[in-house]
């Protein structure tokens, strides 16, 4: 057997190294990423218990305003209201709709793919269009004291915009009797 000069040693040494903190560093990100410590320091995967969401779109050039409301029934369902205000002087739409609870499982799947309910505190945007309306989100848990609002004019996590209308379009689907 041939010896291993002490830099060959000491360089496979320090590579091992390097490759279980890298290990262990990323193992601890993706579990902090979808956990949230709650009032009591407690640490849980809010994701998976989310039954509440809220959408709403108002404001802009075009003075329409849309607000629904999704919330677990604890009966193994789900209810969806929705308050619809168009801008061209036509009458308030509302409605409220038993859904099933899948409705709140493909909620908590969208919580968890951009993990929102793990993100600090959100600066405002510098830029914000004036004339454009402001979406909003507030994800609940109920029996909790957590919740998490989220509008259009943060800035987000890179990657993350396209969360309003996955969520609207959830809604919507469900409103519209597509799912």
């Amino acid at each position: 057997m041939k010896k291993l000069s002490k830099m060959k040693i000491l360089l496979i040494v320090m590579s091992s190294a390097v490759i279980i903190a890298g290990i262990a560093f990323g193992a601890m990100y993706f579990v902090s990423k979808n956990r949230v410590v709650d009032k009591d320091g407690m640490i849980n995967d809010m994701a998976n218990v989310v039954d509440g969401c809220e959408y709403s779109l108002g404001g802009g050039m075009d003075g329409e305003s849309q607000f629904n409301r999704l919330s677990a029934d604890g009966n193994g369902s789900a209810l969806i209201e929705m308050k619809s205000v168009p801008s061209n002087g036509e009458p308030e739409e509302s409605k409220t709709v038993t859904v099933p609870f899948e409705a709140v499982e493909k909620i908590r799947s969208v919580c968890t793919k951009y993990g929102v309910l793990s993100w600090g505190e959100l600066k405002y945007s510098e830029i914000v269009a004036l004339d454009a309306p402001t979406e909003t989100l507030k994800f609940s848990v109920k029996g909790e004291d957590f919740s998490k609002t989220i509008n259009s004019n943060l800035e987000l996590p890179e990657g993350c915009n396209g969360i309003f209308d996955e969520i609207h379009d959830i809604l919507m689907s469900y409103l519209q009797g597509d799912d």
